[in-house]
């Protein structure tokens, strides 16, 4: 199978595309108003990259990532300190399947003939969910990079973020941990983050842009990656944007407010901070839920996405993927082992390389057609049918209990406390 089980070495698996991947991160803009992203990319065969090193899991500073990521899964203060050096130890040996800061491919790097013309590559966004950062959905990042697609993952300075930071205009690194509110409880400071998080990935766009167009962008980070490589190269026209759990209603509201984003996914969406007059928009729409992750007020809030205001019949569908929890359309259980994963947080019991497999075709399909206009059957990861392992629509009862959950604790349904 393509698709390796590769949890127990602590690597996501190997993405299934024709081309290795490279990542580079990239922080521009001064103090908080910049970003921060980790840009996903065709590189070079791997026999060519003598001298570049696979990319470790966690971002730098690791330190503070790992102590973030503790802290914000609520698990920090309850660890032993045998269990927080384990934690430490498993974190810091996780690594990806990229190369850090490698080259752009062209088509002729290649010997065999390209699969998609790396002369106009399709760009995608990616939004993180809440208590986690730019790196919760490298595996599919990588995956449709190794495809040709250039992905912008996006890390959130809204206070939702595991940890993240900014570079002050006299050069000193000044945090922005993890904000601690009641998941459902402040819909106010809920809704402005996703608001922030969705203009974060709309200055994404107008950064790629500017690549486009061969304009400096100066990186505030140490990186040898010339980000000139992107000139001309990119299919800015129509951008696809995907995101999971918090990510998700990023996703939706910046498919609604940004109209270069053409189509997108929700991963497991969590969508009880988004504007209650957004308007809703005619544009491919694809919401992939947890079955385990369900409940009548988010599948309501959900269902108003897909039901109304579809007068030019856009495609816009809601599926549950079968026995899987929240976190299983992420990168944690292809990290960790199951008796691991399963030990901070609720993990479904399909296995976590079919689920990716799931995952990835479903999501690489939808973005086939709608940004590259094709339908050629390019996915080399498996033969399998989506469907087998999910259905259309859910599993949830809605009519008559439409506010049922609106005030449930979220992360309780995620982690184990």
């Amino acid at each position: 199978m393509p698709f390796e089980c590769t949890t127990c070495t602590l690597n996501l698996p190997k993405p299934t595309g024709p081309y290795d991947v490279g990542t580079t991160d990239v922080m521009w803009g001064v103090n908080a108003d910049g970003n921060l992203i980790t840009l996903h990319y065709p590189t070079l065969p791997n026999y060519k990259l003598d001298g570049y090193k696979r990319k470790p899991y966690s971002p730098k500073p690791s330190d503070k990532y790992f102590e973030g990521d503790m802290k914000a899964t609520l698990m920090f203060d309850k660890a032993s300190a045998m269990e927080m050096w384990i934690s430490k130890l498993l974190f810091g040996r996780m690594r990806t399947q990229t190369f850090a800061d490698a080259p752009l491919a062209s088509d002729k790097d290649y010997s065999t003939s390209p699969q998609y013309s790396m002369k106009n590559m399709p760009v995608l966004i990616c939004s993180h969910g809440l208590a986690a950062n730019r790196a919760g959905l490298t595996a599919l990042c990588s995956e449709f990079a190794s495809y040709g697609y250039v992905v912008a993952a996006v890390e959130h300075r809204d206070g939702s973020a595991s940890y993240t930071y900014y570079i002050s205009e006299d050069g000193k690194m000044v945090d922005i941990p993890h904000e601690y509110l009641k998941t459902n409880g402040d819909y106010k400071e809920r809704n402005r983050q996703v608001n922030q998080r969705a203009k974060e990935c709309s200055k994404t766009v107008d950064f790629l842009e500017k690549l486009q167009k061969g304009e400096h962008v100066k990186n505030l980070l140490k990186t040898s990656f010339d980000l000139s490589q992107f000139k001309n190269r990119l299919k800015i026209s129509s951008v696809g944007i995907f995101g999971h759990s918090f990510g998700g209603a990023t996703a939706t509201t910046a498919l609604a407010k940004d109209q270069r984003f053409t189509c997108g996914i929700a991963l497991d969406p969590w969508m009880f901070p988004i504007d209650h007059d957004l308007h809703r928009f005619n544009k491919p729409f694809y919401v992939l839920n947890a079955e385990q992750f369900s409940w009548p007020f988010n599948i309501t809030q959900i269902q108003s996405f897909l039901d109304k205001d579809n007068s030019q019949n856009a495609d816009r569908k809601l599926f549950t993927i079968r026995d899987t929890c929240h976190v299983d359309l992420c990168d944690y259980p292809l990290l960790l082992p199951f008796f691991l994963a399963n030990q901070s947080a609720k993990v479904g019991t399909l296995s976590a390389p079919l689920k990716g497999i799931v995952i990835n075709k479903m999501c690489f399909d939808f973005f086939e057609k709608y940004l590259c206009e094709a339908e050629c059957n390019r996915y080399r990861g498996s033969n399998i049918n989506p469907l087998d392992y999910a259905y259309e629509g859910t599993n949830v009862e809605v009519i008559g209990h439409e506010n049922d959950g609106k005030d449930l604790d979220v992360l309780n349904e995620i982690f184990r406390y």
